[in-house]
């Protein structure tokens, strides 16, 4: 992920850059479109981030994305119901049953699938 952080218009001295980016980065992170932001053209979407950074702060952040680039546009801590919804959508995760893929009998115990392929 290649971020911008050139004129943003909130303090990084409050919630360092590598956080905000280690909050994207969380295998547990909810990325979300805001309802009627479509109206506006896809160009104007802005996009909310929850997650956590390596050290554990819960981050939230407004950003935008044209894909290949990262521009956020607001961060702040979670509020405490941020957090729980957070912490409810991970324990929901976690508890969904895996996906692994199961290899036929023929394959030795400790080869690994690095992409599954149909056929």
């Amino acid at each position: 992920m290649d971020f911008d952080w050139i004129d943003v218009s909130f303090d990084l001295s409050k919630l360092p850059p590598k956080d905000i980016e280690e909050s994207f980065e969380d295998p547990f992170s909810l990325k979300f479109l805001p309802d009627g932001s479509g109206e506006a053209g896809k160009e104007a979407a802005r996009y909310y981030c929850v997650g956590r950074s390596l050290n554990g702060n819960g981050i939230f952040c407004v950003f935008w994305t044209d894909g290949k680039r990262y521009r956020v546009i607001f961060a702040r801590h979670m509020t405490p119901e941020e957090s729980y919804f957070y912490e409810r959508k991970k324990a929901e995760e976690v508890a969904r049953p895996s996906t692994a893929v199961r290899l036929p009998a023929r394959y030795p115990a400790n080869y690994k699938v690095l992409r599954s392929t149909s056929g």
